[in-house]
């Protein structure tokens, strides 16, 4: 394929297509660029599609990276678009909008396949051409003259092809509240002290099965593949789909080792949920820093040793390093506890608990 456009050059040239278009308005022409066509108010993200270097030279993918400015998009109510372009065969391709909007920021890039063949075709012909991908998932690939047809339909296009059920909506309240439940990050905190009370798990698989739940729910995979879990309607259905989520592309990227343990960890943390067994203390008031900041509190408010799991996560990138980051450090614990040691912890005293964690541990 030819040389990649720039950024600017693949945005110049969605609005060179579609400036004709009598009801096309670009709104802000930044990738990504928001647009009202047709009455619809609508996200669009472009991308080079470029060769994927997996063995076959036929396969093709635009990538789309995690960016700040995704967050907005994902809160907002309007549509998201993402657009592969071939500026070759002057071809672009898209996916199923729901499901790329699911996507966004669930991982560092995330990739969309397409297939150089179907790119050469659609080219010559000023065709269209739907396909599914090794994964099964519908990918359109289309001429560029056929731009502002496929912005009117793609949304119908698709319509019926995803399993999508936003967490908000009316349809099926008790799968939206269950999944819910399911990827509450206060939930994931608790279920590393269900571990320790039940007595019977190591300390190294329980630190490792807490940080697995943890980074499923803060990097989105659960939600990236929501479909799985809200075909049933009750947690503790969601056993019977553990073995199709463990197939999906990242958890098949990781070891046999590591995939093993995520298995591991989402039927110890259905069981907690399921079961609903949450430490109470006499009030039925939920403790949730019972073994991670109480045991290691002392009488003057100081914390005497770095104990959360969650937080031993966030610091490792930079402290478990030969370069170590401990202001970066140090804002980390500053935002993870708030106000809670403002008064009682010093600057040394933070660098002294860094100096203490055990990584090997």
């Amino acid at each position: 394929m030819s040389k990649d456009l720039s950024p600017r050059q693949l945005n110049s040239r969605f609005r060179d297509i579609m400036s004709t278009e009598q009801y096309f308005t670009a709104v802000d022409i930044t990738n990504p660029m928001q647009i009202i066509y047709k009455g619809q108010y609508l996200y669009v993200y472009i991308k080079n599609l470029s060769y994927a270097y997996l063995g076959n030279p036929d396969v093709t993918r635009a990538q789309l990276p995690k960016r700040e400015e995704f967050e907005s998009i994902i809160e907002s109510p309007y549509y998201f678009i993402f657009l592969g372009y071939d500026a070759q065969h002057k071809v672009y391709a898209t996916w199923n909008p729901h499901h790329a909007k699911q996507r966004l920021n669930t991982r560092q890039y995330v990739s969309f396949y397409s297939r150089l063949s179907k790119q050469i075709e659609a080219g010559e012909n000023r065709s269209e051409i739907h396909f599914e991908d090794s994964k099964r998932n519908i990918v359109w690939v289309f001429h560029e003259s056929l731009l502002p047809q496929v912005l009117s339909k793609v949304f119908i296009a698709f319509e019926n092809n995803t399993l999508y059920v936003a967490v908000g909506s009316k349809a099926r309240q008790e799968a939206n509240r269950a999944f819910a439940e399911f990827t509450d990050r206060k939930n994931a905190a608790r279920f590393d002290l269900y571990l320790r009370q039940k007595g019977d798990i190591e300390d190294d698989d329980i630190l490792d099965y807490s940080a697995t739940i943890s980074s499923l729910i803060k990097d989105r995979v659960l939600h990236q593949y929501r479909k799985v879990f809200l075909s049933k309607e009750r947690i503790s259905e969601y056993k019977s789909v553990l073995d199709d989520f463990c197939k999906v592309e990242e958890i098949q990227m990781y070891s046999q080792h590591i995939a093993d343990n995520v298995k591991k960890a989402m039927i110890l943390y259905i069981d907690f949920l399921a079961g609903n067994e949450i430490i109470v203390s006499k009030s039925g008031e939920l403790h949730e820093d019972i073994y991670y900041e109480k045991c290691y509190t002392s009488q003057n408010g100081k914390l005497t040793k770095i104990a959360n799991p969650e937080l031993l996560r966030l610091l490792r990138p930079v402290l478990d390093t030969p370069f170590k980051q401990t202001m970066v450090a140090f804002r980390i614990v500053e935002d993870f506890y708030k106000d809670r040691y403002s008064e009682s912890m010093t600057l040394s005293d933070w660098m002294r608990l860094f100096d203490a964690i055990d990584w090997s541990n």
